[in-house]
């Protein structure tokens, strides 16, 4: 078994126990089995889960936090697949093309990434070939939108919750902060996210 130390952020179940009474030292195992590296970036683009019009808009935060986590990823030569709230893939990534060569056509399919009409949250879970991590970007999020993601990916995934009415003061959906304590509650780790954040804060 490869072990090295553990650093923030490996999961508990990956600690090898003898190793670490050994060294007296949390130690994690390497990759002992075939598991899939990389993320799954799950953007929320349901014109009914955000606020604001054109550049200002939460959909246009969204897009940018996860155009950024993927060019980070892609270029530390994470596999990155990019899919909706109803599961369908972003854009297309021609095949062979990985790491730092996958990061234009991954911007071009965000830059060009129209709102949905759709209400409903179905989020299949991880596709054949897909990473199982998941980082979810999720708009206005409703009871059943978090269970359906939770259904889908039960082992957990990190979450940012977009806090919607502070792109618009129009309209008062449920509070973001209830969407992130259910997540949280189901082992998912959650962050709101205001109008006023940047992407690099958040």
């Amino acid at each position: 078994v490869l072990i090295r130390p553990y650093r923030q952020g490996d999961e508990l179940r990956r600690v090898h126990w003898r190793s670490s009474a050994r060294r007296d030292e949390l130690m994690v195992r390497l990759d002992d089995r075939p598991d899939p590296s990389g993320v799954t970036l799950l953007i929320d683009r349901r014109d009914s889960a955000h606020r604001g019009h054109g550049p200002a808009s939460s959909l246009e935060w969204a897009v940018a936090f996860t155009a950024s986590v993927a060019v980070h990823l892609l270029q530390r030569g994470e596999a990155v697949a990019l899919v909706d709230e109803s599961g369908e893939a972003v854009g297309d990534v021609p095949p062979g093309v990985t790491g730092a060569d996958a990061v234009p056509p991954r911007l071009e399919s965000l830059a060009v990434l129209r709102p949905s009409a759709s209400t409903g949250f179905t989020a299949p879970g991880p596709g054949p070939g897909h990473p199982e991590g998941v980082l979810a970007v999720l708009g206005g999020t409703a009871p059943q939108d978090v269970t359906a993601l939770v259904s889908a990916w039960p082992r957990g995934g990190h979450a940012v919750v977009l806090d919607v009415d502070t792109w618009s003061a129009a309209a008062r959906s449920r509070p973001a902060s209830v969407a992130a304590a259910a997540l949280r509650r189901a082992g998912w780790h959650a962050t709101v996210v205001t109008s006023d954040m940047t992407v690099q804060r958040a």
